[in-house]
């Protein structure tokens, strides 16, 4: 069984704008997805839709077999902080709260004591080279720092499937390149699922499948 499936995905907004249709996807346990198209396109529609950030207009999104369009809040509250990793464009850490306590967030909500929540995120930050930057605040470090911070945050729960919008927009080509070799690590060394949507027709990735949106559709490269 697929850990994600997406069956007849349509995404329309005010002003019968549509932005995604007819998107069929199977996403199963350690694939490597990535989704290529320029921005505007709809590839933070459908990642965000992939996350339950957002409803679809039409179709089904299942999540380990389970349709979740009909869930409450608290049920899809809990499969995005314990199924799912994210990784923002904008990297989103909290600026009031140092590196480490930014990785201990996700595991704070899901309700780890202080003590285990402490040793995992230093241990993640670690295994992407910031553990020395663990005190110190969001804005006293690199983008690229702080995208290494972030993809530590997103596994803190150790997630099924990570999905990452655009991780390498924000970054100069040295910083783009590393963190290209993260996903790879999280990928291979964390055993996850990945899908990571890109605007580049040049970053080479280790990935399963590739694809691109046009026209609303999802298609094979």
């Amino acid at each position: 069984m697929p850990l994600l499936t997406l069956h007849d995905v349509c995404k329309e907004y005010t002003g019968s704008r549509i932005v995604l249709k007819g998107v069929n996807l199977d996403v199963g346990a350690k694939d490597f997805v990535v989704i290529r198209g320029r921005s505007g396109i709809g590839k933070s529609t459908l990642l965000r839709i992939m996350g339950l950030l957002d409803a679809p207009t039409s179709g089904e999104v299942l999540v380990d077999g389970r349709e979740t369009g009909k869930m409450k809040d608290p049920e899809l509250s809990r499969i995005r902080l314990m199924t799912f990793g994210f990784v923002f464009q904008q990297f989103n850490l909290i600026p009031s709260l140092t590196n480490v306590e930014n990785v201990e967030l996700p595991m704070q909500l899901a309700g780890l004591g202080a003590d285990e929540r402490r040793s995992r995120a230093l241990a993640l930050l670690q295994s992407f080279g910031v553990e020395a930057l663990a005190k110190r605040f969001p804005g006293e470090i690199s983008g690229g720092e702080q995208q290494r911070v972030t993809v530590a945050r997103a596994l803190a729960n150790k997630p099924q499937l990570v999905l990452a919008d655009e991780p390498t927009a924000s970054l100069d080509d040295a910083n783009s390149d590393a963190v290209l070799g993260l996903f790879k690590k999280v990928s291979e060394e964390n055993e996850v699922a990945v899908v990571l949507t890109t605007t580049s027709i040049s970053d080479k990735f280790q990935s399963t499948r590739e694809l691109s949106i046009s026209d609303g559709a999802l298609l094979p490269v």
